[in-house]
């Protein structure tokens, strides 16, 4: 009996695709592959709309507007061009700096601040504002019942003389007097060089790093500054301390 032995050479496979056709190599992105499905292209087309419908609708009906009415700050709408610090390695908005005190990064950095314990920046900027207004008003009111109490009010009739704070009440006056003056000169100072930077739209640690943006081509007119830095309310409510930027009625009751 013979043995033959008998080689079978499978079939060759049919199903083997040619895939080069679908391949492109785009420098930096490295290699795509694109299958050749209608099922595929029907569901790539559908993430393209979903994409191009939700920037549409998220850009001109919800940041565009809120933008407007100060709702939000400048940061949050161009928020595409944020930078990486170097200091702590966050995210942050143009025009941040790192404050090496408060250790982190603040929004339209303008100084750190050692009276308040706290940098100046974009969400306390209009706080800050009322803090030096209100105290150069305080400090004059001090000063005008200090020059009234010398020279215009008659001497205390009821008072009890031998009370310790009436019977050297002349030195507390005397420094009372100097306070206030005090006070009056640093706030109205500080106010001053605010209210220069928001006519140059720069803040002070701008200023300080490039002093030749303080040039008068950056002049912007007044009420446009502090629109920008009080928000699109009612003017009357710039002066509360409990106010924000936005405004407390609707766009239709405010005045642009």
């Amino acid at each position: 009996m013979q043995n033959v032995m008998e080689v079978v050479t499978p079939p060759a496979s049919t199903n083997v695709v040619d895939s080069s056709h679908n391949t492109i190599n785009i420098p930096v992105i490295g290699r795509i592959h694109f299958v050749q499905d209608s099922e595929g292209r029907f569901f790539s087309s559908c993430v393209l709309a979903y994409w191009v419908y939700g920037t549409f609708s998220t850009l001109f009906i919800i940041l565009n507007p809120a933008y407007n009415d100060a709702t939000i700050s400048w940061p949050v709408y161009y928020g595409s061009e944020w930078s990486r610090c170097r200091s702590c390695g966050n995210m942050r908005p143009p025009r941040s700096h790192h404050c090496r005190r408060c250790r982190q990064c603040v929004m339209r950095m303008d100084h750190h601040c050692p009276w308040i314990n706290n940098c100046v920046g974009e969400n306390n900027h209009f706080a800050f504002m009322q803090l030096l207004a209100y105290a150069f008003l305080l400090s004059l009111y001090a000063f005008v019942l200090v020059m009234l109490h010398f020279w215009v009010f008659p001497k205390c009739v009821s008072c009890n003389r031998e009370a310790f704070y009436l019977k050297h009440s002349i030195w507390a006056m005397y420094l009372l007097f100097l306070l206030s003056i005090n006070m009056m000169v640093m706030m109205l100072s500080q106010f001053s060089q605010q209210h220069s930077n928001l006519l140059v739209g720069r803040t002070t640690l701008e200023l300080m790093i490039s002093p030749s943006d303080a040039k008068p081509r950056h002049l912007q007119r007044c009420y446009n500054s502090y629109r920008e830095l009080c928000g699109q309310g009612l003017i009357i409510f710039w002066l509360f301390p409990f106010g924000r930027r936005r405004p407390l009625f609707p766009s239709s009751f405010s005045k642009v």
